[in-house]
């Protein structure tokens, strides 16, 4: 295989995370770019990230934004949807003193 095989190859590879990202509501183009720099890194980081897509609050199930009904239990949703809390911090923001 040449060098333009194996860069064709390395940017096709890299649209795994990317996909993955993509289906959890997240940025395609920010985990193609991870993907073409560290894929071995951004599949577990694509695989492991939380979802970025509101859900019921009644039955926790994935919606879209705009919904105004819940299309899996048919509950009213408008201005009720479980907004994305994002991931928890690995250290505290700041040491309070003791």
């Amino acid at each position: 295989m040449n060098a333009a095989g194996w860069v064709v190859l390395w940017m096709a590879i890299a649209l795994v995370p990317a996909f993955i990202a993509r289906r959890k509501g997240l940025s395609f183009w920010g985990y193609y770019v991870f993907g073409l720099l560290l894929w071995i890194v951004a599949v577990p980081v694509a695989l492991l990230a939380p979802s970025a897509r509101p859900r019921c609050p009644d039955c926790a199930e994935v919606v879209q934004r705009e919904a105004r009904r819940c299309p899996h239990c048919r509950s009213e949703i408008q201005g009720r949807i479980l907004a994305h809390r994002g991931p928890r911090p690995m250290w505290p923001r700041r040491l309070s003193a003791q």
